[in-house]
């Protein structure tokens, strides 16, 4: 008898032979596999694989009970699941003796790469999956999440966005999709954890008003209409929000992309390709320092948007794996799907569809209706501040946060507190009543911009309006331009008292807001 008899420990890459058997068709996608030991096992990294065998997943136990468990054929029902820890960080490969003691538990922790559960049907798919993002420089993961793993009694922690692959019984891309965005923010909005085959239960069970003109089925061509996903997302207490670009949308959508996935909230794309629909899920961004912005206008308003720096976005998508990159041009959509093993792999190219933000509760003003609302008010009250009309090179970045977090925000640099007789800008939004959620408009200028890192961005002011406000109502909550701090309270109504009544602030550019899954 062994020490663990469900555990297996493989060094790789010298005893790959276990990973290759457990990944390589036709126990599972290899594009898929292939792009996941891109992440786990990248070129001259040294890591150790754990295979955890007899493994219960939660997702898959759902599946079992709602539908194998009815199937003339006998299922199994366990899984595989497979861990990775980073031998370089850890020192050496682990070993069974390593989780013999608490001593070593923060050890593995950075060292861990997160794990992998392979359904125990045939064909083999990859089931719920978590691994650390990678490392590159400009790429910022938003929609990601920590979670708990337990490993024979080692508390482990891993930092990513979950992954699956549709299995065509349980899921198929779409519900895969929204899988993934309501598994990347259910702890953080307080909402509960849906699985995957709950969510295909649910489709199958609508009709909407009239009935279907065509039968709806599980299958690679088939699956839940832009209405469905919306009814489906409802239903679990989000509140989507959905745009469709018309013939003309030039960069607006991506631009409404990059709102949300700036904000940290998933957004589900569908793409018609010439194999039928596709569902991916976008969860990040690159950053470019040395693009070349154009200006846009809206509202009379000429100006430069944040989003003209993203080259492309990251996506998860069920056929070709974790982590993809993912270009949005006018209404194209083009996934990469090349990897170590497959470099000659065509992308993925499509007519963009839908795009879905899968936006929690509390949050009812739109992307679009912020970023209008909060222009015609820098409009308003920028003539108080610059008198000849607002700069012709200004750079706005529009997302939604939590209040709280945009208040703590203001600390260091971002207090601007070294003026004497000057109150400090903490002070200002710290004192200031919010509403629990906010759009923010951030304005700097190409100065603070161009050709700049982006942990170096500085900005000059920014514009926060009530998340769940009227679009076309001029009300906002707090509004900072260089030297002057206006405020409305919640009693007041938008009036030349609440313009005149505004507090002195320091004059100069201080650092963006980062959020917590940027730092």
């Amino acid at each position: 008898m062994t020490l663990y008899d469900n555990l297996e420990f493989f060094p790789l890459p010298f005893r790959s032979t276990k990973l290759l058997e457990l990944f390589l068709p036709p126990a599972c996608n290899a594009l898929v596999a292939s792009a996941i030991v891109d992440l786990v096992m990248p070129s001259g990294k040294q890591t150790t694989l754990v295979v955890e065998n007899d493994y219960v997943d939660k997702d898959q136990a759902d599946t079992y009970a709602r539908l194998q468990a009815h199937s003339h054929r006998d299922y199994p029902r366990r899984c595989y699941r497979l861990h990775f820890f980073d031998a370089s960080v850890f020192g050496r490969h682990v070993t069974a003796a390593d989780l013999q003691s608490r001593a070593v538990e923060g050890a593995l922790n950075k060292a861990y790469l997160g794990f992998c559960v392979l359904s125990p049907t045939t064909p083999q798919t990859i089931g719920r999956t978590v691994l650390r993002h990678p490392s590159v420089g400009g790429h910022f993961i938003l929609g990601k999440d920590e979670y708990p793993v337990n490993l024979m009694g080692v508390s482990l922690r891993v930092e990513g966005t979950p992954f699956m692959e549709q299995d065509r019984l349980s899921s198929v891309c779409a519900t895969a999709s929204m899988w993934v965005a309501t598994s990347a923010l259910a702890r953080k909005s307080g909402l509960a954890l849906v699985s995957p085959a709950q969510l295909t239960g649910e489709m199958l069970g609508y009709v909407p008003p009239g009935g279907w003109s065509v039968p709806i089925v599980t299958g690679a061509t088939t699956g839940p209409t832009t209405r469905q996903i919306i009814r489906l997302l409802g239903a679990h207490g989000y509140c989507p929000v959905v745009y469709e670009p018309s013939a003309n949308s030039g960069d607006e959508p991506k631009e409404t992309i990059y709102k949300y996935v700036e904000s940290g909230i998933p957004v589900v794309v569908t793409f018609k390709t010439n194999r039928g629909w596709h569902a991916v899920t976008i969860i990040g961004h690159a950053y470019d320092t040395d693009a070349t912005p154009t200006t846009v206008g809206l509202g009379g308003t000429k100006f430069y948007r944040s989003s003209q720096w993203v080259p492309y976005f990251i996506a998860h998508d069920d056929q070709s794996g974790p982590y993809r990159k993912l270009v949005v041009a006018d209404r194209t959509v083009s996934i990469e799907r090349c990897t170590s093993k497959y470099p000659r792999k065509p992308h993925l190219t499509g007519r963009l569809g839908a795009i879905i933000a899968c936006v929690p509760p509390g949050i009812l003003l739109s992307g679009h209706e912020a970023e209008f609302k909060m222009i015609s008010l820098l409009r308003d009250l920028g003539k108080e501040v610059f008198p000849k009309g607002l700069p012709d090179d200004l750079v706005l970045r529009t997302f939604v946060v939590a209040s709280n977090d945009f208040k703590r925000s203001f600390d260091g640099e971002r207090a601007m507190s070294c003026t004497p007789g000057v109150t400090p800008l903490a002070v200002c939004y710290r004192g200031t009543t919010f509403s629990r959620h906010v759009w923010v408009m951030e304005i700097a200028t190409l100065a603070h911009r161009s050709s700049i890192p982006p942990e170096g961005i500085k900005i000059i002011g920014e514009i926060a309006v009530d998340a769940k406000a009227i679009d076309r109502a001029p009300d906002f909550e707090a509004l900072h331009l260089p030297g002057r701090y206006y405020r409305m309270r919640p009693d007041q109504q938008f009036s030349q008292s609440v313009v005149d009544d505004w507090l002195p602030v320091g004059g100069g550019a201080y650092p963006a807001f980062r959020s917590a899954e940027e730092l």
